[in-house]
C-alpha cells in the first residue's frame, strides 16, 4: 500500500518540506507526497494536521490481465496517477509487433508525470512526441486522441477504447 498525503496550494510552507524531502508531484488537488522508508513519525503527526492522506493499493503486474487492463488503466487514469498508468501500459507494448500507438499513448502518460514533478521544460516536448507518434501509426489528428491537451489531458473515449482493445490483444 502506498500512502499519499495531498497538500493544499495554498500551505507554501508545507509545500517546500515536502519538496525537500520526498517525492513530491502536483496535481490538479494540490500536491502529493509519496512516504516509502523515509517518513518519521512526527512527519505524519504534522502532516496530519494540514492535509488529506489517500492510500493508493501498488500495481500487481503479475495479476494484470485482459479482464482487469481497462479497469486498472481507467482508475488509474481518474486518479491522476500517470506513472502506474504507463508501468500498466508497458506490459503490453513489449509485446506489441507495432510498438507504435502504445508507445505514444505511454509518452503521452510519461509527460504528465513530467508536468507532475515540475519539469515543464520537457512536458511539452514528450507530450508532442506522444501524440506524433499516434498521428502517423493511427492516422489520427489531435482532436481525435485528445479532449484537453495541458494537464491533465483528457483522452478521448473511442482512442481510449482503441489502445485498450490493442493492448488486451498484446497481454
Amino acid at each position: 500500500m502506498r500512502l499519499i498525503c495531498g497538500i493544499p496550494a495554498a500551505n507554501t510552507k508545507a509545500l517546500q518540506c515536502l519538496r525537500s524531502r520526498f517525492i513530491s508531484r502536483r496535481t490538479t488537488y494540490g500536491t502529493e507526497a509519496d512516504f516509502f522508508n523515509g517518513a518519521t513519525d512526527a512527519d505524519l503527526m504534522t502532516l496530519s494536521t494540514i492535509s488529506i492522506f489517500r492510500a493508493y493499493p501498488e500495481l500487481e503486474r503479475e495479476n494484470l490481465n485482459r479482464d482487469n487492463l481497462s479497469s486498472q488503466l481507467m482508475s488509474f487514469l481518474e486518479m491522476e496517477r500517470f506513472w502506474e498508468a504507463h508501468e500498466i501500459m508497458e506490459i503490453p507494448w513489449k509485446k506489441c509487433k507495432d510498438k507504435s500507438p502504445i508507445h505514444g499513448f505511454i509518452r503521452i502518460l510519461v509527460s504528465q508525470v513530467k508536468w507532475q514533478m515540475r519539469q515543464e521544460e520537457l512536458y511539452d516536448s514528450v507530450l508532442e512526441d506522444g501524440v506524433s507518434e499516434i498521428q502517423k501509426s493511427m492516422k489520427l489528428g489531435i482532436e481525435d486522441i485528445v479532449t484537453v491537451k495541458e494537464y491533465p489531458v483528457k483522452f478521448r473515449e473511442r482512442f481510449l477504447k482503441e489502445i485498450i482493445r490493442i493492448a488486451e490483444a498484446n497481454i
